[in-house]
């Protein structure tokens, strides 16, 4: 045997050496690298099925433990602000003039060929109200919280409904402060008629008490310190509380 050749440490075939360490020939390493993939699926499946098995345990516990936490600080009929404000540090009050376009009344159509203009329509009211929002607040920062809204609609006749004027406000307010409007809550509608210069009243409140984030078993409002940590999130946390998780 040259020195050049090797003895395959398998079938025991003379093979000329291809690097230093080599010691199978090349049908030999094949099987060998075959063998060694069927053993690593084996030991993966098992490893794989069992991180699943304890993930869906453990989520099922948190979702569990999520509901009993849910239904203990659920509300009755006579919920907690009916008897006491909610606590807010900034308040921020504006007036703008009165306009009928402010109310979803003006955008509706039952004419099919009017939808896309209806549709742009509603979009420049929106901007427009958004850019006098904007400018007012922009020296607030509000957080990712609870936002309370107050509307006093004053109204140069009887034939505007003040509820239907949320849905533009509120989509200009969202816009306006950069928080989403999920976390609104409407804490006064009222109206009035006022014939000369009528205007509408926008209030908007908030504790001011940093970010806070909904936990998705339990349904708390807490703190983001509550919260354990995932990069992965656009906060850097996730979305089920400390409280849930723990003690799986």
């Amino acid at each position: 045997m040259s020195e050049k050749q090797i003895q395959c440490h398998m079938c025991s075939s003379l093979i000329t050496r291809k690097s230093p360490t080599q010691k199978f020939c090349k049908s030999c390493s094949k099987k060998r690298e075959k063998q060694r993939k069927r053993n690593w699926a084996k030991k993966t499946k098992y490893h794989t099925e069992y991180a699943r098995r304890m993930r869906a345990n453990n989520k099922q516990v948190a979702a569990e433990k999520g509901k009993e936490i849910n239904k203990r600080n659920k509300q009755s009929i006579f919920w907690e602000w009916e008897t006491e404000e909610p606590k807010a540090s900034t308040i921020f009050k504006t007036a703008i003039p009165f306009s009928n376009f402010y109310s979803k009344n003006s955008v509706t159509t039952n004419d099919q060929t009017g939808v896309k203009q209806r549709i742009k329509q509603r979009r420049e009211i929106v901007n427009g109200l958004t850019t006098i929002l904007k400018r007012k607040t922009s020296d607030i920062d509000f957080y990712e919280d609870k936002v309370w809204i107050d509307i006093f609609i004053q109204k140069p006749n009887h034939r505007f409904d003040a509820i239907n004027f949320i849905d533009f406000i509120c989509d200009a307010i969202k816009e306006a402060i950069n928080v989403d409007d999920r976390w609104f809550c409407i804490r006064r509608v009222d109206w009035e008629i006022v014939k000369d210069d009528p205007k509408i009243f926008i209030g908007i409140s908030q504790a001011q008490e940093g970010h806070k984030r909904v936990c998705s078993r339990c349904g708390r409002i807490l703190p983001l310190d509550m919260f354990w940590k995932d990069k992965s999130d656009r906060m850097g946390i996730g979305r089920e509380c400390k409280g849930c998780m723990t003690n799986h």
